[in-house]
């Protein structure tokens, strides 16, 4: 055994050293976890929720409501397809606008029509549309069924406090298309009763006329 040799140095340096590595390791999870949250939020602001919007835009639409803006005006790719969306929005608005002022139209056109048919003609008549609300009552028909009670827009069987005539009304309507013949011995008179069905089994509506009993008795 000749000696020993003893080696010895100081660790400050590398703890140093490791510690300002721990911190900076630290410091860029931090950074990088902030950038993440700012570009999450910036993905938000920018896709998500412009996309949410023209969902409740497409959805509102579908429902009937055609008052739901957009409001997006960003210049990129979104704005683009909101843009195009928002256009698409208002032609059908702008055509839903026109439909209806010619439904509107029709409607009155077809009152009009249904008022002189009913001034027309000499007996009682009503007319009823697909969900049997009274369309058209002439005043002879008035007199006989309702007396001075406004019912024009009223159901049929609302309206109607006879249970002869909501009799003849059930029977009507289970033979579409035919023509019933009954007397309203109650009203002393005489009705024809059609139910009006459409090719597909719809129900149109209804024409009712009432006709003065004759003298001579029914065939």
């Amino acid at each position: 055994k000749i000696g020993v040799v003893r080696i010895a140095f100081s660790t400050t340096g590398i703890e140093k050293e490791m510690a300002a590595t721990r911190d900076q390791a630290i410091i860029t999870s931090v950074i990088v976890l902030v950038l993440g949250i700012l570009g999450a939020s910036l993905l938000a602001v920018l896709v998500i929720r412009p996309l949410q919007r023209m969902q409740v835009a497409i959805d509102a639409l579908a429902k009937g409501r055609l008052d739901e803006k957009l409001s997006i005006r960003s210049k990129d790719e979104i704005g683009q397809l909101a843009q195009t969306l928002e256009q698409g929005l208002t032609q059908i608005k702008n055509r839903y606008r026109v439909y209806e002022e010619k439904i509107t139209a029709n409607q009155m056109g077809f009152s009009l029509l249904l008022e002189k048919i009913g001034e027309s003609l000499g007996e009682g008549i009503i007319f009823t549309d697909s969900d049997n609300n009274i369309l058209y009552v002439n005043e002879k028909a008035q007199g006989i069924l309702f007396g001075p009670e406004k019912v024009v827009g009223k159901h049929l069987l609302e309206a109607v406090k006879n249970v002869e005539f909501m009799e003849l009304i059930r029977k009507s309507m289970e033979n579409p298309n035919q023509l019933l013949r009954e007397e309203l011995r109650s009203k002393e008179c005489r009705v024809h009763l059609t139910t009006v069905e459409s090719r597909e089994k719809e129900i149109v509506g209804m024409v009712i006329l009432f006709i003065p009993r004759p003298s001579t008795p029914l065939p």
